[in-house]
């Protein structure tokens, strides 16, 4: 029995291989392609490691220039979802000819506060609030009260791939309720626009808008003109010069020229700092001039 049984396991050897040769032969079959690619999770996780540092490059930058008060957007890209809330104090001394003799000098502090949401790449919602007015007249203590509320929306559109040409439109609304010497009474409403160019280090802005105060019997229409030259001379740090021209269409004479000079630093992460020093001329009025002195405290949420 041992020897059959050892003959049938030698004839079985060829007999396998020879069956499993036609199977072997035939080609293999090309998988179908997914109609899904596969995922590269590896590389999913390096892009959104990117995506949050260009996120955070992005906000440090624009705290370097935050907004200001004699300056109403700079058209630099927003970080989408973040939060900014800015603080400003302002002082302006008015000085004014009534005759040979006589002078009128009026000083005016104002404190403001604005917080910014980033709502897109290139789009921004803003609520602001001129919160204190007072008003010395010839040094004593005349007049305050709660400014005026506002809201904005700015829109940003890169003009060339690059962004180093950028657009920016803005819509503000104030209703008008505030109480203080400086309250417009009626619907506020003013439409701008910004074009900002990038060479090297520079920023240069023009600014050209229509303001109006409407649903009142007298109603306002001034034109701001305005050009900034800014200058990122470090990484946290950055001064600027401004020309602003503000026509008033109702009254000429009330038109202004004003040239201003100052400087931002971030000195945190989420922190910057921009002060300002200004002169305003009425080209219609020798007599009459002005200085302005502004700080404005920028801070991002995380």
């Amino acid at each position: 029995m041992t020897a059959p049984c050892a003959l049938h396991r030698l004839l079985a050897v060829p007999l396998l291989l020879a069956l499993a040769a036609p199977a072997a032969a035939q080609p293999t079959q090309p998988r179908p392609p997914s109609s899904e690619p596969a995922r590269d999770l590896r590389a999913e996780a390096e892009a959104e490691r990117l995506a949050r540092e260009e996120a955070e490059a992005l906000r440090a930058e624009a705290a370097v220039n935050p907004s200001r008060p004699t300056h109403t957007d700079n058209a630099l890209f927003i970080v989408p979802g973040a939060i900014e809330l800015e603080a400003g104090y302002r002082i302006d001394r008015d000085r004014q000819d009534l005759d040979d003799v006589n002078t009128l000098t009026l000083v005016t502090q104002h404190i403001d506060f604005l917080a910014r949401l980033g709502l897109a790449p290139t789009t921004e919602a803003r609520f602001g609030w001129n919160v204190l007015h007072l008003l010395a007249v010839d040094g004593n203590r005349e007049e305050s009260g709660l400014g005026d509320p506002f809201a904005q929306l700015k829109h940003g559109i890169p003009v060339d791939p690059d962004g180093t040409h950028l657009l920016a439109l803005l819509v503000t609304a104030s209703p008008g309720i505030g109480q203080s010497p400086f309250t417009h009474r009626g619907l506020g409403l003013g439409a701008d626009a910004v074009y900002t160019v990038f060479p090297g280090p520079l920023q240069l802005d023009a600014q050209a808008g229509l303001h109006m105060v409407l649903l009142v019997d007298n109603p306002q229409f001034r034109i701001p003109l305005s050009g900034v030259v800014s200058w990122s001379f470090l990484p946290t740090a950055s001064v600027f010069g401004e020309f602003v021209q503000r026509l008033n269409l109702n009254r000429l004479n009330d038109s202004g020229t004003s040239l201003l000079a100052g400087g931002a630093w971030h000195p945190l992460p989420r922190l910057a700092v921009d002060a300002s020093f200004g002169l305003g001329l009425s080209p219609s009025e020798p007599g009459v001039s002005f200085l302005v002195g502004a700080t404005w405290l920028a801070g991002f949420l995380p």
